[in-house]
């Protein structure tokens, strides 16, 4: 039950059910995006957690002169947690395909690893038959990249062990994106220049295979594309 601090009768109520894990086969929550990098402790300044990949949701929405809407849909529950976010980042989340069953969540960013910072991404793919992660800390897995947020854009083509490969493209109108960018957690406490923007508006384009024969192919509007940090001004 959310309410905005002077946003007199703005109001959000939601309820989740059915708690999706990231590992199915895990469902304590024992295994997530960070693999076996999650077990290296403080040597990450940032942790990234995903509660579920997708849990039915009922919510209503409460707009002052505009009434109250209310309906369904699937909810996808995360946080981050540490000393602060990373030096730049892309981010895309869509779980509005496969008549809800379908999830994808895209993370890459100069991501603090020690005493360095390279280029990272985590993609988890979530669709009836296909539960697939590909990591770039993980053995085997390749990334190539591009993105834009100037243009709105992003594009990822990754391949993994067992011959799995996927292709990721994204892309938004201007307009849809939020006029004021996000606050995120630094080192030096909350800051928005640079903070982060995101629109729910993009439309995703992904493409997976295995061993080269086609194994699923989606095209899915209304989702998150996100751009923070220093990749604002790419």
């Amino acid at each position: 039950d959310v309410r905005l601090p002077g946003e007199k009768g703005c109001r959000l109520r939601a309820t989740t059910r059915g708690r999706r894990a990231w590992n199915r086969h895990k469902p304590d929550g024992s295994e997530g995006p960070e693999g076996w990098l999650g077990l290296t402790g403080n040597l990450l300044p940032c942790h990234y957690s995903v509660q579920s990949v997708a849990s039915d949701t009922q919510y209503e929405i409460s707009l002052p002169g505009l009434g109250s809407v209310s309906g369904g849909g699937v909810s996808h529950v995360e946080t981050n947690y540490g000393v602060s976010f990373p030096r730049g980042w892309c981010y895309l989340q869509t779980g509005s395909f496969e008549l809800g069953q379908g999830s994808l969540v895209v993370t890459g960013g100069r991501f603090a690893i020690g005493p360095i910072s390279p280029m990272s991404w985590i993609v988890c793919l979530r669709v009836p038959g296909l539960e697939w992660d590909f990591r770039s800390t993980d053995l085997g897995t390749k990334f190539l990249h591009s993105f834009s947020a100037s243009n709105t854009c992003l594009s990822l083509n990754g391949t993994a062990p067992g011959g799995r490969s996927i292709e990721i493209s994204a892309h938004a109108a201007k307009g849809t994106f939020a006029e004021e960018d996000v606050w995120i957690p630094t080192v030096e406490g909350f800051r928005n220049k640079p903070g982060c923007a995101e629109t729910f508006s993009a439309e995703i384009k992904i493409v997976a295979r295995r061993k080269g024969k086609l194994a699923g192919a989606w095209r899915v509007p209304m989702s998150v594309l996100e751009f923070g940090g220093e990749f604002l001004t790419t």
